[in-house]
């Protein structure tokens, strides 16, 4: 509610109504005034009753106005109405002001509708307020636009802030007002670093002219074609973009500034200037290699030569006068060119041209393109033989360095997936000789993605290429190695008798690569999975890479740093693992998912403080399945995502329907889902959608699987622990790096892994790890919960520790309801 003060006269007093406002021509000209506006205006007496009301009260809100007057009719919803009665009382005082305010009304029909309200007091000639005059304005449309517009712009934000191009707002002046978050990822600079200064400055100086004319026109901004340009990165240097504009314009039509995105094209740019700079050496050395010409007699002796063909092959004219042409040919292709000789002097050809070899006075080996015709001599027989000999060298050694490039890696020199693959198939077929079979090696490189996560890319390049070296170094001279992509290698066997020769280069293989690595000044010991497959009359390429890459998940799975054959069993699993995964997207579809939950207790009051969600399947000819059937399939496939989507959703209705239910339900949570993008938004909007609170709910993360993607989540987890939600880190001390993952996650509990527990009684070793770490979490102010109690004595054991919640079959099993009690 907003005041404007009244009409004052110069002695600050309020302003009466003039002495003929009772005139009844003068009410009779405002009656019929009030009568026709399009607001409705409501008079109120002292009481603040309604004296009078407009016609226009039936035509826009549907009262009567007969109907309100003598009652304290305010239009406004139950809980505005206090405002317009604090309106008009204000206007019945002595001296008040104008009173404006903004009310929810309701028509006559019960529809709402936004109205602003005017209040205005009116004097008496003693200087009274006589009565008050309200004006209602129906303003809906008004506010709805408004509100659409603020929608719109919501939208707009989110879609800017969430592209992964660069989005900025200037002003006519070129003064960043705002910018998207991804400046952050593409530039390194922090939004709010860049805001208020020009955008102008973040420009190559070299590239402003590019933009406009100047940086004082701001038409320049107005870009409907992309521009490339330089822009200024965090760290230093200049980094092209790929610039589009669009102006701004005001409510005038006017621009007020404009909206600019930024695509990255630093690669591109750095591609096409590389592939100019070759182009341009190319034509280069074509456009300054000077053509040499030769004349011969018929039995190939040199008449003449010109300073070109000396320069060419480093003589002089003298020496070549006293040799014939095969004398500078290279030995290999002397045979043909005297063949092609003969057809020009008999005249079989008009013209011969070819390239061939000639060889240069140091040894050398210069490639040339050479074209020959026979001149004919006095007799019509031909005289001699002119050639003009190209050198086209650097030409041919550009299209060697091609060729190789086709078939090998550049960073390792190692062979590529394509030449691999020709290899294996020329190796496959050469098996129907000799009846030996062919040996196949996938090797995987343990951890590479923390190397790459934490020294960085380059430091991943340099391990990537140590690595290969050790592989080719181990091999014997008839294995084939190469580097089928990113950090995978492949490794041919050649004639193999026993599978034991493939098991002796794995060996010699994880020796080699399993020495100590120093890079930018970190050691570590790198080991590799491998994946074995050896042929079979029926293999092919493509069979055996996937029998060796479903050895090689069998190894990973089994722990890494290990090779594992390949076997009918592995590829009955092979085979399962896509068919759960298709039924795994039809249960998507059909929501075959559901929760069971399993209680966690406090072990000092023995009861019930909470409960894990834990996932099962419920299989229409199977019936229920266990995570371990089908968890590591979803993962591996992405399909967790929808699942974990499917696995919230129903622990919120649950939450919202169970108010009862005591303390929080912890939801685990696998890397993937929190490493794909939107899953933050998308865990808070389910929660806003049931209206749950967020300290209701806890997300558990194993330690080991969390490492990987540390840098990308350590934001999202905070902010939702900052709201409440919990952060546990599941199975903790079965991972490595765990007292640094605790440093380095915003963790609000511990929960100690059930192969700690099953040991207590038997195992000391446990019992001390399983003690230090509830001495741990309390030092660190974390909830503790003790996995896998499944006796009273080890309940007694975890309290006598310190532990102070847990979970297991001694509590009670998971099922489909929260358990209100402890069995």
């Amino acid at each position: 509610m907003a005041t404007v003060r009244g009409p004052r006269s110069e002695d600050g007093a309020p302003m009466r109504a003039p002495a003929d406002a009772h005139d009844p021509a003068t009410e009779a000209a405002v009656s019929d005034i009030l009568d026709n506006v399009v607001d409705v205006v409501i008079r109120y007496g002292r009481d603040g009753a309604v004296v009078w009301a407009s016609p226009s009260l039936q035509r826009v809100f549907g009262y009567d106005p007969a109907d309100v007057v003598g009652t304290p009719f305010r239009l406004s919803l139950p809980h505005t109405r206090a405002d317009v009665e604090d309106s008009v009382r204000a206007a019945l005082t002595d001296h008040p002001d104008v009173v404006r305010s903004r009310i929810r009304a309701v028509r006559a029909d019960g529809a709402g509708r936004w109205v602003d309200v005017l209040t205005r007091p009116v004097w008496d000639d003693a200087g009274k307020v006589d009565f008050s005059v309200a004006v209602f304005r129906d303003v809906t449309e008004q506010v709805r636009t408004e509100q659409a517009l603020a929608a719109s712009e919501q939208r707009y934000r989110l879609l800017a802030e969430n592209a992964s191009d660069v989005v900025i707002e200037v002003n006519v002046d070129g003064e960043v007002m705002w910018m998207s978050p991804s400046v952050r990822d593409v530039l390194g600079w922090e939004p709010c670093d860049l805001v208020g200064s020009s955008a102008w400055d973040l420009v190559h100086p070299d590239d402003v002219s590019v933009l406009g004319a100047g940086r004082d026109e701001f038409h320049a901004w107005a870009l409907p074609n992309a521009a490339t340009v330089r822009w200024a990165r965090a760290s230093g240097g200049h980094r092209w973009m790929s610039v589009r504009a669009r102006q701004v314009p005001g409510d005038s039509g006017i621009a007020t500034g404009a909206v600019l995105g930024l695509r990255d094209v630093e690669d591109e740019v750095q591609a096409r200037q590389e592939l100019a700079a070759a182009e341009a050496l190319f034509d280069s050395v074509m456009q300054s290699s000077t053509v040499g010409v030769v004349t011969a007699t018929p039995d190939g002796r040199f008449r003449t030569v010109n300073e070109a063909m000396c320069r060419m092959l480093g003589r002089d004219d003298a020496w070549f006068l006293a040799h014939k042409l095969p004398d500078v040919v290279h030995p290999d292709d002397v045979h043909s060119v005297l063949g092609e000789r003969t057809k020009l002097l008999d005249g079989s050809v008009a013209e011969s041209a070819r390239v061939m070899r000639l060889v240069h006075a140091d040894g050398s080996t210069v490639w040339v393109r050479r074209s020959g015709v026979a001149v004919p001599g006095r007799t019509g027989l031909p005289g001699l033989l002119l050639l003009q000999v190209e050198n086209v060298t650097p030409a041919h050694e550009a299209q060697q360095e091609l060729a190789y490039r086709a078939f090998h890696d550049p960073l390792t020199g190692l062979a590529n997936r394509a030449w691999i693959v020709e290899m294996l198939n020329a190796d496959l077929r050469a098996t129907s000789r000799t009846q030996e079979d062919v040996g196949v090696l996938f090797i995987d490189l343990d951890n590479f993605k923390v190397v790459n996560d934490s020294l960085g890319h380059s430091a991943g390049d340099e391990v990537l290429a140590a690595i290969a070296h050790r592989i080719s170094t181990s091999l014997r001279s008839q294995d084939r190695v190469g580097r089928f992509g990113g950090d995978e290698f492949v490794v041919v066997v050649p004639d193999v008798n026993d599978p034991l020769d493939v098991e002796i280069v794995a060996e010699r293989i994880s020796a080699a690569v399993a020495q100590e690595l120093i890079v930018e000044q970190h050691r570590f010991v790198p080991t590799v999975s491998i994946g074995i497959a050896v042929s079979t009359a029926e293999s092919t390429s493509a069979s055996l890479l996937r029998d060796t890459d479903s050895a090689l998940f069998r190894a990973k799975s089994a722990g890494r740093a290990r090779w594992q054959f390949f076997d009918e069993l592995m590829h009955a699993q092979a085979v399962a693992r896509v068919t759960i995964e298709a039924e795994l997207r039809r249960a998507i579809d059909e929501h075959e998912f559901v929760v069971y939950y399993q209680p966690i207790v406090s072990l000092a009051q023995m009861r019930i403080v909470g409960y894990e969600a834990l996932v099962r399947w419920k299989h229409p000819v199977r019936g229920i399945l266990p995570p371990a059937e089908f968890l590591p399939v979803a993962e591996e496939s992405g399909l967790i995502v929808d699942i974990g989507h499917q696995v919230l959703d129903q622990v919120c209705t649950l939450l919202r329907s169970r108010p009862d239910l005591p303390g929080a339900v912890s939801v685990n949570t696998s890397p993937v889902q929190i490493a794909h993008p939107g899953w933050r938004p998308a865990f808070l909007a389910t929660l806003d959608a049931h209206e749950v609170d967020p300290h209701r709910i806890a997300v558990e993360v194993t330690e080991t699987a969390v490492l990987s993607v540390l840098d990308k989540t350590r934001e999202d987890l905070t902010h939702l622990r900052d709201l409440g939600v919990g952060i546990h880190v599941d199975d903790f001390g079965t991972g490595y790096s765990s007292i640094a993952l605790l440093r380095d996650l915003p963790v609000t509990g511990l929960k100690l892994d059930a192969s700690f527990t099953w040991n207590l009684t038997a195992d000391r070793t446990a019992r001390v790890l399983a003690s230090g770490l509830s001495g741990l979490a309390a030092g660190l102010g974390l909830m503790s919960i003790a996995e896998g109690i499944e006796t009273p004595e080890q309940a007694a054991i975890l309290v006598e520790q310190g532990w102070t919640h847990g979970q297991g079959y001694l509590f009670g099993r998971p099922g489909p309801e929260p358990a209100s009690e402890i069995l």
